[in-house]
């Protein structure tokens, strides 16, 4: 119900406020208005200058409102127009002239569907409706609070969020419509919902005494008087409160209390309560508040047997009713809303019309546009007959041609994998050849060892340095234990080498991040040294502890990070040669990889493995390329250019994304994203 805020606007924000309306107070709008013109503002301080008499001086009211009335006229303002005619019926309302009350609001009504003012026929509908309930007509306001309510509240299911007053006015005026006609269920429910939106806050607002009151009339037709008289009394208290005082409503409510206590026999409070209400409704030219008054008066006198006061006051209430409610008048008003029924069903017609004329068209556009589909298809196809004899001519040249180009490029995959295969190979061999080192002279050292303890043993007992055995003895004790350590990381080195080889299968396992990119950035690095004498390459690792292990084909992830660290090698290396002299070195070259957990991100990635040089970057040129198969910036026989697509295509393979951020002169640094499951 959100768009409720929204679409009750224009009219409440600059003041459409005509008496009823102005018992919503400013009302804020989620509209933003067009730039007004000099003499618009003026005509809006006009109006709202007049409001503001509407609660003690309706000549005053009028007197100002005539005159935004004829500026707007003047400069064809017709927004401005309809305003102060629908303010004009409400004038008339007050005053009792029902039938000039209506002919006004159903021309504010036509205007505004004129100009199509969506907020203001809502208003136009509710205020009529809210006429006729005033003049007990409870079918016919029954039918224009019914439209209103279509235009803004469709669902009355989503309502918690409108503590607002003018939703809360709709529903006790449809509530009110409902009590006319008997229906105290549906008038209790609309009442209850009307109450429970106006109260959401605790700010005392005008609709409030509305509300009171007619939940009053529920309580009244249902014989609990003193329940009656309670709400009529918290309507006073709330008038009070907003500062209402000479209103128009207090002489309402004075009226109830004293209908009240005439059911319940206390003739006095009766008689005090009529007469406040007949004093009040003079004083705000209220001629329904002062025909109610006349007539609980010409009552109250009647069973105190004062008849000449029963009969004075009956005699004022008979005169002013057939004034009021005569059968001129009722003639008058079946006759307008005859008139807008007939003028409403003629809209719809047209309406009707207009759509029938347009499916019409549709049609004739379809029948068109199929005739032209058949020219073109059949003009196609005499095309694609032709080509097709052509296409057939060429196509064992293609077929052949394809089959070699699929051949070349199987070979040059199977190059790239063989030279993975390499690469990872001499790493391994460079590593398994420390421990392999630490084992052969550990070994010699502790033969030698064992030689000086042979040399002493030979010696007699007098003579033999036993502290010197038993610490050569200790010597060689330490130095099996290194043998050991050493042997120990050979066979890891092997077996890790040989669980490669078993997920090559394509099969996911569990593996953790981190540990794969150590294990392959070291042996990428002593590849490329065994390849590279003299190379020296800073290497930073930073990596995330809090990463999950994550399902990945090992090898596969692994020969991606080797080809993007092969290439971050070759790029640092390149520019060190070109830019740096001995003497020159401002810097080392340097590769750093880093895993990152990305944890609750708006993405589908979870975990990221990053790749960063401070070589020469790639060139805007040829960026968009590098994931192409076949390029490659190597010199001739150094690359095949397949590296990098074939680390793309197995990143993508893995529900992943490779992607590169470079800058020409400062470095590269690949991407790699990949989710967790």
């Amino acid at each position: 119900m959100k768009s409720i805020r929204k679409n009750f606007c224009r009219i409440w924000k600059i003041g459409i406020l005509t008496p009823a309306v102005l018992l919503f107070g400013e009302i804020a709008c989620g509209q933003n208005l067009p730039p007004k013109s000099s003499d618009e503002r003026t005509i809006d301080s006009l109006y709202l200058l007049g409001r503001n008499y509407f609660f003690n001086d309706l000549d005053s009211a009028v007197f100002y409102i005539e005159k935004s009335f004829h500026l707007s006229k003047e400069i064809n303002f017709t927004y401005g127009i309809a305003r102060a005619t629908q303010s004009f019926g409400e004038i008339k309302r007050i005053r009792g002239d029902l039938v000039g009350s209506v002919e006004d609001q159903l021309e504010a009504l036509r205007i505004f569907k004129e100009i199509g003012d969506r907020d203001g026929e809502c208003m136009g509908y509710a205020v009529l409706g809210f006429t006729y309930a005033e003049g007990r007509d409870g079918a016919t306001a029954l039918r224009f609070l019914k439209e209103a309510k279509e235009i803004y509240v469709k669902d009355l299911s989503d309502l918690d969020s409108l503590p607002l007053t003018v939703p809360s006015f709709l529903f006790s005026n449809l509530g009110f419509a409902y009590f006319i006609l008997g229906e105290l269920d549906s008038a209790q429910k609309y009442q209850d919902l009307a109450f429970t939106l106006i109260n959401n806050t605790q700010e005392p607002k005008p609709v409030k005494n509305i509300i009171f009151r007619r939940l009053s009339n529920i309580e009244f037709e249902k014989g609990n008087y003193g329940t009656s008289i309670n709400y009529l009394k918290m309507a006073i208290e709330n008038n009070i409160l907003v500062g209402n005082t000479n209103h128009w409503d207090m002489p309402i409510s004075y009226a109830g209390i004293a209908r009240s206590y005439l059911k319940m026999e206390y003739l006095d409070s009766a008689l005090h309560y009529s007469y406040r209400a007949l004093s009040g409704s003079k004083k705000v030219d209220r001629n329904l508040g002062f025909l109610e008054a006349t007539e609980l008066l010409a009552e109250i006198y009647k069973r105190e047997g004062n008849k000449d006061s029963a009969y004075h006051y009956l005699e004022v209430s008979s005169g002013l009713k057939d004034e009021l409610f005569g059968v001129e008048k009722l003639n008058k008003l079946t006759l307008l809303l005859t008139e807008q029924l007939e003028q409403q069903q003629q809209s719809q017609q047209q309406e009707s019309e207009r759509r029938l004329s347009l499916e019409k068209a549709r049609f004739r556009l379809w029948i068109l546009v199929a005739v032209l589909s058949v020219m073109v298809l059949s003009i196609l196809l005499f095309f694609f007959n032709r080509t097709r004899k052509a296409a057939l001519k060429s196509k064992s040249k293609i077929e052949k041609a394809y089959d070699q180009l699929k051949s070349t490029q199987a070979q040059l995959i199977q190059s790239e994998k063989m030279a993975s295969l390499g690469q990872l190979t001499a790493g391994i061999a460079h590593e398994i050849q420390n421990p392999l080192n630490f084992v052969n002279n550990f070994s010699e050292v502790s033969a030698e060892l064992v030689e000086e303890i042979e040399e002493e043993r030979a010696k007699s007992r007098e003579t033999r340095d036993e502290t010197l055995v038993s610490e050569i003895l200790g010597d060689i004790k330490q130095n099996l234990k290194k043998i050991n350590h050493h042997g120990k990381r050979a066979d890891a080195i092997v077996k890790g080498m040989l669980e490669h080889s078993r997920t090559g299968s394509g099969e996911k396992e569990l593996t953790d991040i981190n540990s794969l990119a150590s294990e392959y950035l070291n042996l990428a690095y002593q590849s490329y040294k065994s390849k590279n004498e003299g190379v020296d390459i800073k290497l930073i690792t930073d990596l995330d502890q809090s990463l999950p292990k994550i399902e990945l084909v090992r090898a596969d992830i692994g020969k991606v990070l080797l080809n993007i660290l092969n290439n971050a090698f070759y790029a640092v290396t390149s520019k060190f040669d070109i830019h740096h002299s001995s003497f020159e070195i401002q810097e080392l070259p340097k590769v750093t990889i880093k895993t990152k957990n990305l944890g609750n991100t708006p993405d589908s990635y979870r975990v990221q493995i990053s790749i960063s040089d401070n070589g020469p970057g790639i060139p805007d040129a040829i960026k968009d390329k590098i994931f192409q198969p076949f390029f490659t910036t190597k010199p001739t026989g150094q690359g095949t250019g397949l590296g990098l697509s074939l680390s793309y295509d197995i990143v993508k393979a893995h529900g992943g994304e490779l992607k590169v951020e470079t800058e020409e002169g400062d470095g590269s640094e690949f991407i790699i994203q990949l989710p967790i499951t």
